[in-house]
């Protein structure tokens, strides 16, 4: 791991003020092309899991507890002393654990049609391909690839693979871009999404 962290407060910190926001820059270069993901796919792997993490804990915060993550916590600076404050630091402390550390619970992944088509764009521009010329290669209608590309849709799987060929890519590194974790229960054999 390129961004090790532990289950402590010392380290959620850390992963707030320092490790997140690396990731995050190390993300961006990745997708300027300043980085390259085959060369550094450690690295790649591990930011995007840190986005992952970042971008479920946001999915369990009210706008109160999202202001103070984002002003004060991943903003570098410390909570002050306030009984409030430190009930959302508590608060979003315990979120982070169950994220980033989950016990009794399996991360199962799921795609996100927005990330995804957000890859299928980018590499239909980095290819220099219009969407008409996508479209008539693939055997599919414009509209449907402007679905994929803005992730109103999956494509179908034999799509997905047209389009990966297409593309010179793997099936595993566009759906590494657009895998999210999804933690379930895991107890009387019934899984149920949290």
């Amino acid at each position: 791991m390129i961004y090790p962290f532990r289950n402590t407060e010392a380290d959620f910190l850390r992963w707030c003020q320092r490790l997140l926001p690396q990731a995050l820059s190390d993300l961006e270069s990745f997708s300027k092309g300043q980085l390259d993901i085959h060369q550094y796919r450690e690295l790649y792997d591990d930011a995007i899991r840190l986005k992952r993490q970042y971008v479920t804990i946001g999915l369990y915060l009210d706008p109160m507890h999202s202001e103070f993550f984002t002003k004060v916590l991943l903003a570098g600076k410390m909570p002050d002393c306030s009984p409030i404050e430190r009930e959302l630091y508590r608060e979003i402390f315990s979120i982070w654990q169950a994220v980033c550390f989950p016990q009794g619970k399996i991360n199962i992944k799921a795609l996100d049609s927005v990330l995804l088509g957000g890859e299928l764009k980018r590499l239909r521009l980095e290819h220099n391909f219009s969407t008409n010329q996508v479209a008539n290669l693939v055997s599919i209608a414009e509209k449907t690839l402007y679905g994929y590309e803005e992730g109103n849709s999956l494509p179908k799987l034999d799509i997905f693979y047209r389009l990966c060929s297409l593309y010179s890519v793997s099936a595993s590194d566009i759906l590494g871009v657009a895998e999210v974790p999804m933690l379930v229960n895991v107890g009387s054999g019934v899984y149920n999404h949290v």
